[in-house]
């Protein structure tokens, strides 16, 4: 049976959904960390008193940004799969057809 699509697109679809899952954390900007305050000695399990501009992995608008990129990511590396198979099966279609008339496959002019 011949693969749907070449080890090489693949491994290339591949790369380009996980970068840009990814990337999206990074380049999102409100989902970015921010410290602000020196490195202190805390005891174990707890906290340091965060300050106001800054931003730590559990403030809620962290959270909505990674989620919210992470999403568009998700949601576009599905749109290019659909795009991908859909793309397969019109090909495939079309070499079906070719197959079972020999006269579009005899006629080349």
């Amino acid at each position: 049976m011949i693969p749907l699509i070449s080890p090489s697109v693949s491994l290339l679809f591949s790369a380009l959904f996980t970068t840009s899952y990814v990337g999206s954390l990074y380049l999102a900007k409100a989902g970015r960390l921010a410290f602000h305050a020196p490195p202190v000695n805390v005891p174990n399990g707890e906290e340091r008193v965060r300050l106001e501009d800054e931003k730590w992995r559990n403030d809620p608008k962290v959270i909505k940004a990674r989620l919210v990129a992470v999403s568009l990511s998700t949601l576009t590396s599905c749109l290019l799969v659909a795009i991908l198979v859909w793309k397969y099966v019109a090909v495939q279609k079309v070499y079906s057809l070719l197959s079972r008339d020999p006269i579009l496959l005899t006629n080349t002019h």
